[in-house]
């Protein structure tokens, strides 16, 4: 009776340990259900996704608000009015973490929280890639806003076999923009059915404010916040590129060249990630080059990875802690797997074993140099912003199309920027 008592007490207290051990956290205890609000663009863009996400994490329900969903059913159409309808939906909404949209790019002012805090209190091990990623994105101040399992970066793929074809010599990275367009230029007078260049264009504002800044080292705006728009350098580049556009030199469609249309083009400023295109069309290492971007080497720019799945959290989040869990796993190599197989987010993933191209190398779109260029310490407020981008889109549009020259379209930005120089209240000081 003794031993039968003996064993009872035994396994009782076995009981009352288990259950206090897992009152404490000890055992395997179920993590409390949350409910977590993701912005994201579009739904159905995002479903694949969010769907593995809620099979991975069952105990995390996501709450998903999809801001162009939003404005289709509002009837949203006009560009301006979206961008303002955005700005709204994003203080409205009051959301725990966003993907595919950057809040501060429409509510400047808008606070995130800083995800290098939770990289450095984690000891997040982070790749060769994933690290520039981050030192690029990281600020001046140090702080990291934004983090994206995806990448991808802009480069030159340079169709040898059309400049060979054509008895063109092939351009040489490094190399200026200037040298580029002159390659193209002659690339065009001996093959007229051809493109020297292409630059998908669906604004002309941030085509040009891009090859400017980023390919020619050409301030946009200067430290006392003054718009250098209007300077001479920016007047003969915008000519440049709008005349090589009326000229069918530049291909500036917005949209990705037809297939058979790769053939024709000399030159594409494109995302890396077109890779799978030029290899579905039979091209390869021999056939195509890739380099860099055109540089000015006496004001040399970054040219840094680009997050293509940018995901950030907002600061007024009562669940920082779920949401880094999410990322977190994001950033793995077991989530990168699943990404790639099933074409998720767009760009290339971080792990370089993982990307299959043929015979071409992810170390050809490797980042190199200094990963991060200065940043301004202006930037335009965001209705400025809107007023600016309209005026060059429809004076350069309307140079384009012929219905008033060059002259008259730049003197008519000239007076929007003046405009816009004479009241300080129209920049921001960045943070």
């Amino acid at each position: 009776m003794r031993k039968l008592l003996t064993i009872i007490s035994f396994a009782l207290l076995i009981s009352i340990l288990t259950t206090s051990c897992s009152s404490i956290g000890i055992g395997n205890k179920t993590k409390d259900e949350v409910t977590i609000k993701m912005m994201t663009y579009s739904k159905a863009n995002s479903t694949d996704l969010i769907n593995h996400l809620k099979e991975k994490f069952p105990h995390i329900t996501l709450e998903v608000i999809a801001v162009d969903d939003i404005m289709r059913e509002e009837g949203f159409t006009d560009h301006t009015k979206r961008m303002a309808r955005i700005s709204e939906i994003i203080t409205e909404k009051q959301v725990d973490f966003y993907q595919h949209i950057v809040p501060t790019m429409f509510v400047p002012d808008h606070q995130l929280f800083d995800i290098k805090q939770l990289i450095d209190r984690n000891q997040l091990e982070l790749n060769e890639i994933q690290q520039h990623m981050i030192a690029s994105s990281t600020r001046d101040d140090g702080t990291l806003y934004t983090i994206s399992p995806t990448f991808d970066r802009r480069v030159l793929f340079i169709n040898r076999k059309l400049f060979q074809n054509s008895g063109v010599p092939e351009p040489i990275s490094p190399m200026t923009f200037e040298q580029l367009r002159q390659s193209a230029i002659k690339l065009k007078e001996k093959n007229i059915g051809s493109f020297g260049y292409n630059y998908p264009t669906g604004s002309w504002y941030y085509s040009i404010k891009s090859i400017g800044e980023e390919m020619n080292g050409l301030p946009f705006i200067n430290n006392d916040g003054q718009l250098l728009f209007d300077q001479p350098e920016w007047r003969d580049l915008a000519q440049n590129v709008l005349d090589d556009s009326k000229n069918k030199v530049l291909r500036s469609d917005p949209f990705m060249p037809a297939d058979s249309d790769l053939v024709r083009i000399g030159i594409s400023l494109i995302y890396a990630s077109q890779i799978y295109n030029y290899i579905a069309n039979n091209f390869s290492a021999e056939t195509l080059a890739i380099s860099n971007l055109p540089s000015n080497p006496s004001n040399p720019t970054s040219n840094p990875y680009l997050m293509t799945s940018q995901f950030s959290i907002d600061s007024t989040s009562e669940h920082v802690e779920e949401v880094w869990e999410l990322l977190t796993y994001l950033m793995s190599k077991e989530a990168a797997t699943f990404i790639n197989e099933k074409v998720l987010l767009n760009g290339f993933v971080t792990y370089p074993d993982l990307v299959k191209i043929g015979d071409f190398k992810l170390e050809s779109f490797m980042e190199t140099g200094n990963p991060r260029t200065k940043a301004y310490s202006f930037d335009l407020s965001g209705e400025v912003t809107t007023k600016l981008v309209t005026t060059i889109n429809e004076q350069f549009l309307a140079y384009i199309q012929d219905k008033i020259s060059f002259n008259v379209a730049w003197k008519n930005i000239e007076v929007v920027v003046q405009d816009i120089n004479a009241n300080s209240s129209n920049f921001v000081a960045v943070k």
